[in-house]
């Protein structure tokens, strides 16, 4: 007999795996089910159309905000979150999800490197939507002041959100409240 402090992962899971997945199941239940057509809503038309794989993530993530005809009040304190490998199409498939759940103010938090690919996506996605790179506390300012009525997606590398105290209030609960607003 194994004792837990010996054990590899695979003999982990070989003695533990089906209570484990019961659990899963029962805790976290499957949203959508891509073999399931009957489980699918129509995505909006964009010049360049999301792959299978992506359009079910994105069908799941929107399932998880309450659904797509969820109303904003449905949706206010529900997340869900998106972890792929680099070039999946993360980019693109959150702005999807922001677009079907009808969010008016979107902020990004992203690395340097991607600031320009973050707007390039997002117009594939909506080319009506509203692109403004923040790079100050004035950027910040115009964002949420912006009068704008489509979708305004403020983009922000995480290495100028850590700038110090005066972009504390980016984190507040304030701005969150704003930003579903």
């Amino acid at each position: 007999a194994l004792d837990v402090a010996s054990m590899g992962a695979a003999d982990f899971i070989d003695l533990y795996g089906h209570g484990l997945l019961d659990v899963m199941r029962r805790q976290c239940p499957v949203v959508h089910d891509p073999d399931d057509p009957a489980q699918e809503f129509p995505l909006p038309e964009i010049s360049q159309p999301l792959f299978k794989i992506q359009r079910h993530a994105v069908m799941a993530l929107v399932k998880l905000l309450g659904g797509p005809n969820a109303s904003k009040r449905m949706r206010r304190g529900m997340r869900a979150g998106l972890d792929g490998e680099m070039g999946t199409g993360k980019t693109r498939m959150g702005a999807m999800v922001a677009r079907l759940c009808g969010a008016k103010r979107v902020l990004v938090m992203c690395p340097t490197h991607l600031l320009t690919t973050w707007p390039e996506e997002i117009m594939v996605v909506d080319p009506n939507a509203k692109v403004m790179v923040l790079d100050d506390v004035a950027d910040v300012d115009r964002f949420f002041a912006d009068k704008y009525d489509g979708m305004i997606f403020g983009i922000i590398s995480k290495e100028t959100a850590k700038l110090g105290h005066k972009w504390a209030d980016i984190s507040s609960k304030e701005t969150a409240k704003m930003v579903w607003s």
